[in-house]
């Protein structure tokens, strides 16, 4: 099983005869109501166009010729209408799914399984459920996998509605982390979390992310971020926001995920955030235990000794002072 940078190298995208750029342009949130208006209104002024240049000539067989024209013209565009619906709803889907099913079979990939989704959902997005749709493949890797996934939802209704789309590489680890939010500031993606959830770190790491601290973590969260992992999230994350939450690590982005420019920058994110905190797996030791959203404040063996010793010495103090 290859690394991730490895895995990223080896991808071929040469399997969409659509598009070059994208692996597939469609989308399943496809605006068919654009297509209804603008047939009809580009078929209107060449049916027009024939009327007033059937006007400038006499003959019988011109004149019929023109009407016909302008007839199958009229039909032509009735005719188009119900196939821009079919092709939005169920022809670019279709290929749309096709694609990537090329894509995976291209690259040892797989469809994300249900629970491989649910868990890879960043918890920032996860409240959006009004018309959403997820895809995501599953890219194996050594000692684990990465879940690229297409996330898009609708927000509010009518002319006040506003759909949204996100690419998202999600990492899965043994270990549980606690929950950390960074906005990076290059894209300003969060909308959840309010300025008295901020955190300022030490350093030239705000110039680059806005950190939260969601409700129901603390302080001691900030432990996971060593310099190390603080330098790594600067070189390689700052085009993204990036969501810490339990076993899972995701890496989010404004846009589709399944893109020739958008896979290798994820991908490249990914590899090293990866390696990181699987070294951060066999070295940290958490401060806080994961409980749900509560994180509760454990004493380790040794701090429990000195906590033994220094309440006896006080208690013996104590006793002196009053025997004297």
């Amino acid at each position: 099983m290859n690394n991730i940078n490895t895995q990223m190298n080896q991808l071929s995208y040469d399997i969409n005869p659509l598009s070059n750029e994208l692996l597939f342009r469609g989308t399943r949130k496809y605006n068919k109501s654009k297509y209804v208006i603008i047939i009809p209104l580009l078929a209107a002024p060449l049916a027009v166009t024939l009327g007033l240049v059937g006007r400038t000539f006499h003959t019988d067989i011109f004149t019929k010729l023109l009407a016909y024209s302008q007839i199958g013209l009229i039909a032509f565009v009735f005719a188009s209408l119900p196939f821009v619906y079919i092709w939005g709803s169920w022809l670019r889907p279709y290929f749309y799914r096709k694609g990537l099913t090329k894509f995976a079979l291209a690259n040892d990939l797989y469809d994300a399984d249900e629970d491989e989704i649910k868990k890879s959902i960043p918890q920032s997005l996860n409240s959006y459920t009004d018309s959403r749709e997820v895809t995501g493949l599953t890219m194996p890797v050594d000692n684990g996998k990465v879940v690229i996934m297409d996330f898009s939802f609708s927000v509010g209704e009518g002319k006040s509605k506003r759909d949204y789309e996100y690419a998202i590489a999600a990492l899965h680890f043994q270990k549980s982390f606690p929950h950390l939010y960074l906005d990076g500031r290059a894209n300003g993606l969060n909308d959840m979390y309010s300025s008295s959830q901020q955190v300022q770190l030490e350093g030239n790491f705000n110039e680059f992310f806005r950190l939260y601290i969601p409700k129901g973590s603390s302080a001691g969260s900030l432990t996971i971020l060593s310099p190390d992992i603080m330098q790594t999230l600067i070189d390689f994350g700052t085009p993204f926001d990036i969501e810490i939450n339990g076993q899972s690590v995701a890496i989010i982005s404004p846009g589709k995920a399944f893109t020739k420019a958008m896979i290798p920058k994820l991908l490249l994110c990914a590899d090293a955030i990866y390696k990181e905190f699987t070294q951060l797996e066999k070295s940290w030791k958490p401060v806080y235990n994961l409980h749900g959203k509560k994180f509760d404040l454990e004493v380790s063996n040794y701090g429990k000794t000195i906590l033994w010793i220094m309440g006896a010495t006080t208690v013996y103090i104590l006793a002196v002072t009053i025997l004297d």
